[in-house]
């Protein structure tokens, strides 16, 4: 239990309870685990834990910038520096300190608050435009001369759509149109 827990009190009692609800059943803990916690976790997570951990992460002020630290700590050792992140981080006890480093807090948290759910968060910045003409100078002519031959493509291909829609319409409505009268005074 403790392996899967890492002593976290809510999820050791609770894990301690699904043990002895399902004592005759229980053959894997992996599986019981995967099953009773991690599987459709959202759904399972009654009384509410998981989603209390998600909640403040993804409503904290400091948002993106918990994601992106909780990122790290997932790809690589992050050192403790006490930064008011970090703090709010291990505060939300997704996270602890290991021989000055953070870590994930438990097996439980890793396999629910993985990578694919960070990314599903995190905000990505929009490209720096102002860095475009610093780009620009940096190529060779040839490349300069495939970007813009590459934007009077799209340019004409828009255009060309747009004038095949207009044309397209216009025959419809004039093909439509009732005829006049004839020989009528």
């Amino acid at each position: 239990v403790l392996d899967w827990t890492g002593g976290q009190p809510f999820l050791t009692q609770k894990l301690c309870q699904l043990v002895a609800q399902n004592s005759e059943e229980v053959a894997d803990m992996t599986d019981l685990v995967h099953k009773t916690i991690i599987h459709n976790w959202l759904l399972q997570d009654s009384p509410e834990h998981l989603k209390t951990i998600q909640d403040r992460i993804l409503n904290s002020q400091h948002c993106q910038s918990l994601l992106t630290l909780y990122r790290d700590v997932l790809q690589r050792s992050v050192p403790i520096d006490s930064t008011p992140v970090q703090t709010e981080l291990r505060l939300s006890g997704l996270v602890i300190e290991v021989d000055r480093y953070l870590q994930v807090a438990n097996p439980i948290y890793a396999a629910i608050f993985t990578q694919e759910w960070v990314l599903q968060y995190i905000q990505h910045p929009e490209p720096d435009v102002s860095l475009a003409p610093k780009i620009l100078i940096g190529m060779q002519e040839s490349d300069r001369k495939l970007i813009h031959a590459k934007r009077l493509f799209y340019a004409s291909l828009v255009l060309f759509t747009l004038s095949g829609f207009m044309l397209g319409t216009t025959l419809f409505l004039y093909s439509n149109r009732a005829s006049p009268p004839s020989n009528q005074r």
